[in-house]
């Protein structure tokens, strides 16, 4: 394999495979082992912790040791297992439809290891591209794609409601011109190493929020305090790669005489 992209501690190697007419990049990211192998374990824990609580409470008292209820509560949890649960083997032992004893095994171990293995795989029928441009093309078209779901979700390209020309050319003016502040915003944050997708940053920056509390004072008026949550670790590190200091909105006060 050959290295086509090493930033930072995020490693991609990559090599070129022929299948029939198209060819097949193999790419293996250190970075995406990393965090897959801890979704994995995580996976597992759960799964493993929910089996363990439906055999502990076989051996207790007024819990149900019914056959069809243990299976229906099994099939629970492998819904809730995000797919782990294909990598194990359940064994239920049952007498005349009451359950004796439950037990598990990991039997698919190599491929659970496989499948969380930090590889993925690039298909075309380009012939004259090598690892790196054939890597670099993808990036390419996915920053695209993620920049047309930007421009017509939360950039609001679309719908337009507008009936005069002026104003639907003013929409989509300010449409674009949002959509190169957010360009920009990514670019500062990919070189300061933040590279996950923007999606990702705008669902975990909406947990800094802005709480706006009212109470009525003994002499009738109505004081309002406008303040901003505590920024966690990632609010911190995002502010900090774009230099805005850690509460962008700071605390207002305000008061209303009783009309």
């Amino acid at each position: 394999m050959v290295v086509i992209k090493a930033e930072g501690e995020d490693l991609i190697r990559g090599r070129l495979v022929k299948s029939g007419e198209e060819w097949i990049l193999q790419c293996r990211s250190e970075q995406r082992r990393a965090k897959e192998q801890g979704m994995k374990e995580r996976f597992q824990k759960r799964f493993e912790e929910g089996l363990a609580a439906i055999a502990a409470g076989l051996g207790k008292k007024r819990t149900t040791k019914s056959y069809e209820k243990i299976l229906q509560r099994i099939g629970r949890l492998k819904e809730r297992s995000h797919g782990i649960h294909q990598y194990y083997d359940i064994e239920i032992t049952q007498r005349e439809g009451t359950v004796q004893g439950l037990r598990w095994t990991l039997s698919r171990a190599a491929e659970a290891e496989q499948r969380y293995s930090g590889e993925y795989f690039l298909r075309t029928s380009r012939h004259d591209l090598d690892e790196k441009s054939l890597w670099q093309l993808y990036i390419t078209l996915e920053g695209i794609e993620d920049s047309f779901r930007s421009l017509k979700s939360e950039l609001g390209l679309r719908p337009v409601f507008h009936s005069k020309e002026a104003r639907i050319k003013a929409h989509l003016f300010v449409s674009i011109l949002a959509y190169h502040l957010l360009s920009a915003i990514r670019h500062r944050l990919r070189s300061r190493g933040h590279l996950m997708r923007w999606a990702t940053v705008r669902q975990r920056m909406s947990t800094h929020v802005v709480s706006t509390v009212s109470m009525r004072t003994e002499s009738g008026t109505t004081m309002s305090i406008r303040t901003p949550s505590s920024p966690e670790v990632f609010h911190r590190d995002v502010y900090r790669a774009l230099g805005i200091r850690m509460n962008p909105i700071p605390t207002r006060r305000a008061e209303r005489q009783k009309v």
